[in-house]
């Protein structure tokens, strides 16, 4: 980089602060990818040990998720001293709010391991809209019975490490159109209550490790029978060149 003077150039200064030559210079170093792109939301009762009601992973990790916190401050401008151009700005700071979060994509249209080739990619969003109405209903409930205490909604992102208690708000979308009509996709739109720092153990059996089993269990299911039948196709093929030989 140069420093350009009336139609001339020199030498940078060796000002303190200012990166040196080589700074300019970019590299990437190769970094493996160890984390888990698993998303799930868990509804847990409302009072204590919070027995988990339903967990729900999302078959196919999202398209997007975004996350919004707002900086709460209030701006005042008000008359000033000729130094400040006759304007001074006072500001009121307040903090940042916990995250929002939008979560968006599509559940694909096949069965997933993710919970066991239990559900269709169909029936696994609605099976997601389900599970929102549900606990919306039950904290009705909870709260026409004048009870404090409402049943959670956690949303865990194993791979970004971020775990919260959210609420859902405002629209909660799934949808078709015409370029994927056999694709229904989803938008949620939660609002973060606190954050959790780490999923709170399940206190049933976990979806994704019996997935990987019912996975597992399939595909050995399936070679043993491919072997099966390629012993007895041999078998027969054996038997009938015996038979044929033998009349020689």
């Amino acid at each position: 980089m140069t420093n350009f003077v009336a139609g001339k150039s020199s030498s940078p200064m060796a000002l303190p602060g200012v990166p040196s030559a080589q700074a300019q210079t970019y590299r990437t170093s190769a970094v493996p990818n160890m984390r888990k792109a698993i998303y799930r939301l868990a509804m847990r009762k409302p009072t204590a040990p919070y027995a988990l009601v339903h967990a729900y992973t999302f078959p196919i990790s999202p398209e997007s998720l975004r996350r919004k916190r707002m900086a709460l401050a209030q701006v005042y401008e008000t008359r000033g001293p000729a130094n400040t151009i006759g304007v001074t700005r006072v500001i009121d700071q307040y903090g940042m709010t916990p995250t929002t979060f939008v979560i968006e994509g599509t559940t694909g249209w096949q069965y997933h391991s993710t919970d066991g080739y239990q559900y269709t990619g169909l029936e696994s969003v609605q099976q997601a809209l389900i599970n929102l109405e549900q606990i919306m209903a039950l904290n009705v409930r909870q709260t026409d019975a004048l009870h404090d205490e409402l049943y959670l909604l956690e949303l865990y992102d194993y791979f970004m490490n971020d775990f919260w208690e959210v609420v859902p708000v405002g629209p909660q979308e799934i949808w078709q159109d015409q370029r994927q009509p056999l694709l229904t996709r989803y938008r949620f739109n939660f609002e973060g209550l606190r954050y959790l720092g780490a999923p709170t153990n399940p206190t049933t059996s976990d979806p994704i490790a019996a997935a990987f089993s019912t996975a597992v269990s399939s595909v050995q299911e399936t070679v043993n029978n491919a072997i099966t039948g390629v012993e007895s196709l041999y078998g027969s093929a054996q038997s009938v060149v015996s038979a044929a030989v033998g009349r020689l």
